[in-house]
């Protein structure tokens, strides 16, 4: 059993926009369906930009583009008072869309995402379409997966893994996976631990193993 992908957790159902869709019409999509960010495509369906609501907000941080630009302002506060007269998606749109490849690991996506920006990604396939979007909120759900389905993941890759898988016993709790048995080695016993910890879904392990043999001790390891 493989680390799941991207696409076995993605938004499948994707709302997007073109580069002359109408500003009001973003923001109506993004407050209709509760979304903070909407991927612009285009003819292909290829992601070339993301509309956020950060981004439209600018239209009512700078009064529509009525300020004035502080002589000596930053390069994003430039970005933003521009933002702020777009009529289109073109004009507020964030480019390059942020993408990730529909078979990427999801720990790979996890550490894309643990950066405050950006809030979601676009999903594409191996021609660069847009297959779907990627939200923290869609790796979390991992954390929602069955006890007897992690359960069974976990004796997969043990039995892929360890000769003496039989000795151990697995029983997963509401996330929680217990390790019981005894194996001659306690390297043996410590990389049966690991495997447990790794599979996708579980929140912590209790490693209940024994060993006759500290195997780790004469390696300095």
């Amino acid at each position: 059993m493989s680390e799941p992908t991207v696409a076995t957790v993605m938004t499948r159902t994707v709302f997007t926009a073109s580069q002359d869709t109408p500003f009001q019409e973003l923001v109506a999509t993004l407050t209709d369906h509760g979304l903070s960010m909407l991927p612009v495509i285009d003819t292909t369906g290829r992601p070339v930009g993301v509309v956020s609501d950060v981004d439209a907000l600018a239209k009512l941080e700078y009064h529509c583009g009525a300020d004035y630009i502080p002589v000596l302002a930053s390069r994003r506060t430039r970005t933003r008072w521009h933002k702020a007269i777009a009529c289109t998606a073109h004009g507020l749109m964030t480019a390059p869309a942020p993408t990730i490849p529909a078979d990427t690991p999801i720990s790979t996506a996890a550490g894309c995402l643990s950066d405050p920006h950006p809030r979601a990604l676009c999903v594409t396939d191996h021609t660069g379409q847009l297959v779907g979007v990627l939200t923290r909120r869609d790796l979390l759900r991992v954390y929602l997966r069955g006890d007897h389905t992690i359960e069974t993941d976990i004796k997969a890759r043990l039995a892929a893994t360890i000769y003496h898988h039989r000795s151990i016993a697995v029983d997963v709790t509401t996330g929680i996976a217990t390790l019981t048995g005894t194996l001659t080695l306690r390297s043996t016993a410590e990389h049966a631990h690991r495997i447990a910890r790794s599979i996708p879904g579980v929140i912590t392990t209790r490693n209940n193993l024994t060993y006759h043999l500290d195997d780790l001790t004469f390696t300095g390891l």
